[in-house]
């Protein structure tokens, strides 16, 4: 049972992971890399709230 758990929490934990790259990719492309840098800065400042 604690390795299935702890499988679901790995996926549950590495695919945000790879989002963000894309993500981060997706952004930097028509707005420059600074953009990237401000979007982490606002993900961070949000979370920080919660």
């Amino acid at each position: 049972m604690r390795g299935t758990a702890l499988g679901a929490c790995v996926a549950l934990v590495d695919l945000p992971l790879r989002m963000a790259g894309a993500l981060a990719g997706l952004v930097a492309g028509p707005f420059g890399y600074q953009s990237v840098y401000l979007l982490g800065e606002s993900a961070v400042c949000s979370l920080s709230l919660y």
